[in-house]
């Protein structure tokens, strides 16, 4: 039967056949945290995950295979890859609930001799329908966590958590839309290469990590404050700001040390580079992740009457004295230092660079428009 199959789809991918094509129209209802961006994004995913569906039972039932649960699965995720769409049109409105849609329409279209030859060679090859069920089930993590962004966008939240969400969003479409090409890269590429591609996506994957647990648990850190004092200084005038911030520090190094070796015993926290370059690190990939980290600082934002001053939180160093003086956002950094600072401290440890309180300097207008300071964290991705 297995032989007699494969023939069939020998058979069937010789054949002249017409490429798969099918429209789909969809309207999407914008939520509270959605832009016209982001909706459009949302939409097309629910067009191209129809389309697939389709595409896949299309060439399952000319092929006689959609008995086969396990070969069902592995062709809607193989098609889900190769599904390409053309915008044909697209219209926003207001529906009579006041809610704005839009509605958007693609031409979606396959190559279904492709995908056909596609499914005769997971009948044939074991190791590639493995890599297959690792890539679904990959797939379907990360189509979970978009839904459940999907979610928590339609729900009424704040400016920055909408923010965070939209910036996830694009993340994980990104993500999902690199495992389809990683799809094709079973079938298309050999040995070698398929292992740089396993080792990029050990890379992606670990970034997402370090995104999703050490930089989130610093960027919902408390943070505080206030106005100390007001001195006049020539034709304007000086605020004394003083500043505090409490890091969970345990909560933001669970898992990390899978990734890059820190001392996070003391108060800064350390990451030291020559303790992740090659194999020193505990990962093969731990030089290029602090690397990664290196450019992506967070920091300390204090808005005044309009006048914004940014302290460092988590920063690379470029000394070779691990005193955290040379705040860097950049790769030739030789430290990172995750630093925690109460808000009564003048001084946080020995070197710190940013003594508290910090002074900002305003105009007579600004300081009589001034009222209180605002604080949050922020991520720092300035480079040299």
């Amino acid at each position: 039967m297995r032989m007699l199959l494969l023939f069939f789809l020998v058979i069937f991918s010789a054949g002249v056949r017409a490429e798969w094509t099918k429209s789909f129209a969809v309207d999407y209802v914008l939520g509270d945290g959605d832009n016209r961006a982001s909706a459009r994004q949302a939409a097309l995913e629910q067009i191209k995950l129809k389309a697939s569906s389709e595409a896949g039972s299309y060439v399952l039932g000319t092929t006689t295979l959609h008995e086969d649960g396990a070969i069902t699965e592995n062709v809607q995720m193989i098609s889900a890859s190769m599904v390409k769409l053309v915008v044909s049109g697209e219209k926003l409105s207001v529906n009579q609930s006041g809610q704005a849609v839009l509605w958007i329409k693609a031409e979606a279209s396959l190559d279904d001799s492709v995908l056909s030859k596609r499914v005769a060679i997971l009948q044939n090859d074991k190791e590639k329908e493995r890599q297959v069920k690792v890539l679904q089930a990959e797939n379907d993590q990360l189509r979970h966590d978009y839904e459940q962004i999907r979610k928590a966008l339609a729900s009424k939240s704040d400016q920055h958590t909408t923010a965070d969400l939209l910036t996830k969003q694009d993340q994980t479409i990104k993500l999902i839309a690199d495992n389809g090409k990683n799809l094709t890269n079973v079938f298309e590429r050999g040995t070698l290469i398929q292992l740089a591609n396993q080792n990029a996506d050990a890379f992606t994957l670990g970034k997402r990590y370090i995104d999703e647990h050490f930089y989130a648990a610093i960027l919902e850190s408390p943070v505080t404050a206030e106005i100390e004092s007001v001195e006049a200084d020539g034709k304007g005038y000086v605020a004394l700001v003083r500043f505090g911030w409490e890091v969970n520090v345990k909560h933001a190094m669970s898992g990390l040390n899978d990734y890059i070796k820190a001392s996070s015993k003391d108060n800064p926290v350390l990451f030291r580079k020559y303790e992740n370059l090659d194999s020193t690190g505990p990962s093969v990939l731990s030089q290029r992740l602090f690397n990664y980290m290196a450019k992506q600082g967070v920091d300390l934002k204090l808005t005044l009457s309009g006048k914004e001053v940014r302290l460092p939180i988590f920063y690379g160093d470029k000394s070779f004295f691990n005193d955290c003086s040379l705040p860097a956002h950049s790769a030739r950094a030789e430290t990172m230092c995750l630093v925690q600072k109460n808000i009564d401290s003048s001084e946080n440890q020995r070197f710190y660079p940013v003594r508290n309180p910090v002074r900002i300097s305003l105009t007579r207008e600004e300081a009589e428009r001034a009222t209180t300071v605002e604080a949050s964290l922020v991520l720092n991705t300035e480079s040299e």
